[in-house]
């Protein structure tokens, strides 16, 4: 019998009292039937259900009933009631009222207090108890006989058994046995396992003695390191022993043993090797000063030439010409000195004396280092210089040299470019050529002064002249006056 507990869930409001419109027959409120839903007043829906006069509630009390009782709080106003129950244990409930449920009868009191065995249940109340002999079926069985002996004795694998004794016997190869009381199989520990003899009469090879060709095996018992086997016979094997390194396995021939030795090029090779296994693939030697090399499929004999394509130095193949390219040098790329008009790039550094026919045109400076027999630069005649005149204004930098200052309508200043490592050296001459009044007036860069340190130097008059010099060192000019 299955039994259930109802249990209820009660959820009370409470509401404060606070000012609340008159209700009067004629408010209305929505109502909801099935699907429909409408609006009716308070009127109608009294009279609906029967209703007739009036009043109020004056003070709220709960009534000890059921298995429930309770309190209320502010009665009179904004009650407050707590519901409570006198039922001990576990409640039960039959639709009207609450009571205490009984073990046994309306739930299972557990196993905890019953003794060990085996439980059974109550068909009417549903109740544990342990079982005791009574509680379970007398079996059908066979009394007559003893447990000592059968009453009649029954064959086991060829062997009468009738309880009396235990079986000693060897059990037959007719059902299943050895049929030796000497013999034991071992192997397999964990599963079923199957062992597939053949369907005749054989004799199963063991390590008892050496398993012989007939059989599968070499007849032989041992062996050295790179010992191979070979047949020696039609039912004979016997072993070839390893020599030196650097030998081959070679076919003796047919009905003959094979035996090591070294590879003979002109009898035991044949064919033409191919590059996949380290060869040529080619079957003759190329002409005369001709290179073996690759076109990227194929290996051939190239026939090397030089050419003079201004271009990067390196090898180039044409067919069967393998070019090695050798230009000029100029600007882009190295090479070879040619007796033409070539521009080259990079710093060169030249030992000895070198000799030059023509004019050498230095862009970027040309400078020399003397020696204890040679001067720097040796000029065996007449000296060239760029020449610039000059009538306002003007800052020097490296295209001015020799500087002539025409006829001025005011004094004009030269300012001289900054006197730093990189113009070490650097010598600017000046010439008035003019005929006026003015002055030009020299004036070092920044905060640089002359030697002497003065910051200016200022020239007048047709025919003065005078040249500045840059030392770096200390960063100020020297100032030559002339005549």
């Amino acid at each position: 019998m299955n039994k259930h507990l109802l249990i209820f869930t009660l959820t009370l409001l409470s509401f404060s009292a606070i000012a609340q419109p008159t209700i009067w027959g004629g408010a209305k409120f929505k109502l909801q039937q099935g699907d429909t839903s409408f609006v009716a007043t308070l009127g109608a829906f009294k009279s609906w259900l029967g209703l007739s006069g009036g009043g109020t509630v004056s003070t709220v009390s709960v009534v000890s009933a059921n298995g429930l009782a309770g309190s209320v709080a502010n009665a009179t106003t904004t009650p407050a009631i707590t519901l409570s129950t006198s039922v001990s244990g576990l409640v039960k409930g039959n639709g009207t009222a609450f009571s205490a449920a009984t073990s046994g009868t309306d739930y299972s009191a557990g196993t905890s207090a019953l003794a060990t065995g085996i439980l059974k249940s109550t068909t009417t109340t549903g109740g544990l108890t342990i079982a005791v002999a009574g509680d379970f079926p007398t079996l059908n069985q066979n009394t007559t006989g003893s447990a000592a002996t059968l009453t009649t004795p029954r064959a086991i694998y060829g062997n009468n058994f009738d309880g009396s004794a235990a079986l000693t016997q060897i059990i037959a190869s007719t059902y299943g046995g050895t049929g030796n009381g000497f013999t034991k199989f071992s192997g397999a520990t964990t599963s079923e396992k199957t062992y597939t003899l053949p369907n005749a009469s054989a004799t199963i090879l063991t390590d008892n003695a050496a398993v012989t060709p007939a059989q599968g095996g070499t007849g032989l018992t041992s062996y050295a390191i790179g010992d191979i086997l070979y047949a020696s016979g039609s039912t004979t094997l016997s072993k070839l022993a390893d020599i030196a390194t650097g030998n081959v396995l070679l076919s003796g021939g047919v009905t003959t043993a094979p035996s090591y030795g070294k590879v003979a090029l002109t009898t035991h090779v044949s064919g033409t090797l191919p590059v996949a296994n380290g060869g040529t693939n080619l079957t003759a030697v190329g002409g005369d000063v001709t290179l073996l090399g690759s076109n990227g499929s194929a290996n051939i004999y190239y026939t090397p030439t030089i050419t003079t394509t201004s271009a990067a130095i390196g090898f180039a193949r044409s067919s069967t010409n393998l070019n090695l390219n050798i230009p000029d040098a100029d600007a882009s790329f190295r090479g070879t000195v040619s007796t033409g008009t070539q521009t080259m790039a990079g710093n060169k550094t030249w030992t000895g004396t070198s000799t030059v026919t023509g004019a050498i045109t230095g862009n970027g400076g040309i400078s020399g280092v003397a020696t204890a027999s040679l001067a720097a630069i040796n000029s065996a005649g007449v000296s060239d210089g760029d020449y610039t005149v000059v009538t306002t204004t003007t800052t020097l930098d490296q295209t001015n040299n020799l500087v002539g200052v025409g006829t001025l309508a005011a004094n004009i200043t030269l300012n001289l470019p900054a006197c730093n490592s990189t113009r070490d050296g650097w010598v600017y001459e000046f010439f008035k050529i003019g005929t006026d009044a003015f002055a030009f007036v020299i004036d070092p860069n920044s905060t640089e002064t002359f030697s002497d340190g003065a910051t200016t130097k200022t020239i007048y008059s047709e025919g003065n002249n005078c040249s500045c010099k840059c030392r770096s060192s200390n960063n100020t000019w020297l100032f030559k006056a002339g005549k």
